[in-house]
């Protein structure tokens, strides 16, 4: 599941940048099922991602400050564009039809 290099970490960080919040529901898909909750729990530990309820009941994964940073440094710049200024990714809209839009970008 995990390819060139990635670990499930690195896999998780990267969906949540590259959809701005990533649904708790497809993590599964990411990670082994037994150790998704361990790599989460790791990740929210150590302040990368944090959980976030939506209006509509919705539970999704966002990155926290730590985790752009780490995406940010980590892969050279690849994520700036997702994760600076005015974008969708970065500034989370709050129309649920542009959230769902977002999500599915992750589901693909």
């Amino acid at each position: 599941m995990v390819s060139r290099g990635l670990t499930h970490k690195d896999l998780i960080l990267q969906m949540c940048g590259l959809s701005g919040e990533y649904p708790v529901r497809n993590v599964s898909n990411l990670v082994l099922s037994g150790r998704a909750k361990d790599v989460v729990l790791e990740l929210q530990n150590k302040g990368l991602i944090k959980k976030i309820k939506l209006k509509d009941g919705t539970k999704v994964f966002r990155l926290d400050k730590k985790g752009k940073q780490l995406l940010i440094d980590k892969d050279d710049g690849r994520f700036a564009n997702y994760l600076y200024g005015n974008v969708n990714t970065n500034r989370i809209p709050t129309d649920m039809t542009a959230k769902k839009r977002l999500m599915s970008y992750a589901e693909v």
